[in-house]
């Protein structure tokens, strides 16, 4: 029954609006007898009568279809990396107590992608994928985890810049004081890690353009590490052991390290005719795979300190502004090939400086044969003063100018960067494909000692 009265009402209001829209529809111009033709209309599928006919359930959304939650797998959330290098990754490096630890090496191994701290401890790598990043911490020189444990998270996803990577490590504050115990500043320094097998391995090595009076150095923990400074007051050492715990520790240098020897060079002769000349010394402990190399402007008395105990080869040698006339290039005689280091205190070794002459080589060879991408064909060349094993570290400078290098080319004359002593010394020449060549030269005081010498094919 009240279905039906409500179709009746829709038949009657179908029908006034159809009357009104045929009197709208219907109006012409004025005198026309024709009457007006009807557009259709677009009527929906659905016509008001079905939809109020619907039932109020058919006219509900459809439910949800309910998804089994997985608290063990967390929603993918779709990344996209931006235009450019990438997504980034950035943060702090801090010790166990808080504080930021500066020049070390934070490493993604996976990416192969590294970045190195600030003072403060700050470090940014860009490039990165979406996706989690695997860090690694390590010295600025090997550049691995030796000695830099990560205490905690060191999983972090791609494009967090709030990372936090707690460190045991230690801040190693590096100060020098001289023989009056005043503090003494320096420009660069060097730590070594003393190891339980005796080798010795390099850490790192820092520098400044002037001269400072500490160096905050990030070291591993439980290590016995040897630091040498140096600086225009002279080079100055120490050994220090780090703590377990990790932390702050402070060394002070000195000339003559408690723990250590030190080599006591005495210079005579004219030193005051050499103008703008240095003194280059190098120590290799054979026993320990240690290095030390030092330079110094000359005078009556040189200190080396950090000797460790062991057998090691002397270099001693005179660095003289290019250019120097003959006549006033001057050498040292007097120093030992070897000396054996068996506990602390210093070791005297006295030297004389006499005029010294210079080692020139001329090196050719017949290279018409030879593949443009062969040349220029570089050789190696070892200088060793008769009787003696090791061969001197030389580098040589070209006829033609430029820099010096260690290893020349085959072509023109080359200089050696340093003046030798009056003596005799094998020369050995030797370059892939061609035949090692060896000769002798005799160096004259005042002169130069010309070698002249042609590689043959093999």
């Amino acid at each position: 029954m009240n279905g039906g009265m409500r179709i009746g009402s829709g038949l009657v209001i179908a029908c006034v609006l159809g009357g009104v829209l045929w009197t709208l529809l219907g109006e012409g111009e004025e005198g026309a007898g024709e009457a007006a033709v009807v557009a259709p209309v677009d009527v929906p599928k659905e016509s008001p009568i079905e939809a109020e006919l619907a039932t109020p359930e058919a006219r509900r959304p459809a439910a949800p279809v309910p998804v089994e939650a997985r608290p063990d797998e967390p929603p993918e959330v779709a990344e996209s990396v931006p235009p450019g290098d990438g997504l980034p990754l950035a943060g702090r490096v801090v010790m166990v107590d808080g504080r930021g630890l500066p020049m070390v090496d934070v490493h993604a191994p996976a990416l192969d992608l590294r970045a190195l701290t600030s003072a403060s401890g700050e470090f940014r790598i860009e490039g990165l994928e979406p996706g989690e990043v695997e860090l690694e911490v390590g010295s600025s020189r090997s550049g691995t985890g030796d000695g830099y444990e990560i205490v905690g998270r060191r999983t972090f996803r791609a494009g967090d810049e709030a990372v936090e990577l707690v460190v045991r490590a230690c801040l190693l504050r590096v100060r020098a004081a001289d023989e009056s115990g005043a503090p003494v500043a320096f420009n660069s320094v060097e730590v070594t890690d003393v190891g339980d097998d005796g080798y010795l391995s390099s850490i790192l090595s820092w520098s400044s353009g002037g001269g400072a009076q500490f160096a905050d150095l990030p070291v591993p923990v439980d290590r016995n590490l040897r630091a040498r400074v140096q600086g225009a007051a002279g080079s100055f050492a120490g050994l220090v052991h780090t703590p377990v715990a990790g932390g702050a520790v402070e060394v002070v240098l000195e000339v003559d390290s408690p723990s250590m020897a030190t080599l006591e060079l005495a210079l005579g002769g004219p030193l005051d005719r050499v103008i703008g000349a240095r003194l280059d010394v190098s120590l290799v402990n054979l026993d320990r795979d240690d290095r030390i190399d030092q330079s110094d402007a000359l005078s009556e008395r040189i200190l080396i300190p950090g000797l460790t105990t062991g057998l090691h080869t002397l270099e001693v040698s005179v660095a003289q502004p290019q250019g120097t006339r003959q006549s006033q290039i001057f050498a040292l005689v007097g120093a030992p090939a070897e000396i054996e280091v068996t506990g602390t205190g210093r070791i005297p070794i006295a030297l004389e400086l006499v005029p010294g002459g210079e080692l020139e080589l001329v090196l050719s060879a017949d290279l018409d044969l030879l593949p443009r991408e062969m040349l220029p064909v570089v050789v190696q060349v070892e200088v060793r003063p008769e009787g003696r094993s090791e061969a001197l570290d030389l580098r040589w400078t070209g006829w033609h100018g430029g820099g010096a290098v260690s290893r020349p080319t085959i072509g023109g004359g080359w200089v050696a960067d340093r003046s030798l002593p009056p003596g005799r010394y094998d020369v050995r020449v030797q370059a892939e494909g061609f035949r090692p060549s060896q000769t002798t030269a005799s160096v004259v005081g005042g002169q130069a000692c010309k070698v002249a010498i042609e590689l043959l094919r093999e």
